[in-house]
């Protein structure tokens, strides 16, 4: 479904090209995982590979009617209605878009409690959070796998997300770091802040 998702819309024009060839190394590393997650289409993981597949499709074209010599106009009306038409079915054979992870005003308290952490820290954030910091602090992923470098603020969004652990094992660990010295910063029901004392 994947090589589908990423070929069809070029009406696999890609395929006549040699400058395909540049995908390949990313997909191999995306299929060789065992993490399915890298075998999939929804999340970002395509997104180095749509120049290539695309410039590829260009060059493709370009091939194939230099070979066939048609004009101009056939050569591209052909693939623009085959591209029209895969998209349109892969578009039906792919899950629908999900919502938003937040609402508006979900977002507004986000950015608010974003705001707490100060520059220049060491902080674990949620995977959806994190990048909201990493410009601004040196960011670890919560849960924390290694106790031996507790960072001084700690991010996390709710509800869990089960990765890169399972929900249940996130909760527990915010739960017991009190125990670790951390206090509640913010907990507004969508982001939880602690800080680290001393």
């Amino acid at each position: 479904m994947t090589l589908l998702v990423l070929l069809a819309p070029t009406a696999l024009l890609a395929v006549c090209s040699p400058l395909a060839i540049l995908a390949l190394p990313t997909l191999a590393w995306r299929f060789a995982s065992s993490d399915t997650l890298y075998w999939q289409t929804g999340f970002h993981y395509d997104a180095v590979l749509v120049p290539i597949i695309f410039l590829a499709a260009l060059d493709g074209l370009g091939r194939l009617r230099a070979r066939a010599r048609l004009p101009v106009i056939m050569s591209g009306l052909v693939p623009v209605c085959a591209s029209a038409m895969a998209a349109w079915s892969v578009l039906h054979l792919v899950p629908k878009v999900p919502q938003p992870l937040w609402t508006s005003a979900q977002i507004r308290l986000v950015n608010d409690a974003l705001a707490r952490v100060p520059d220049g820290v060491l902080v674990a954030a949620s995977n959806r959070l994190a990048p909201h910091l990493t410009n601004r602090d040196t960011v670890m992923l919560f849960p924390l796998s290694d106790r031996t470098r507790l960072p001084e603020w700690i991010v996390a969004a709710k509800p869990f997300v089960p990765w890169p652990a399972p929900a249940a094992q996130q909760q527990q660990q915010l739960t017991h770091l009190a125990d670790d010295g951390y206090r509640v910063v913010v907990d507004d029901g969508v982001v939880e802040v602690l800080r680290r004392a001393g």
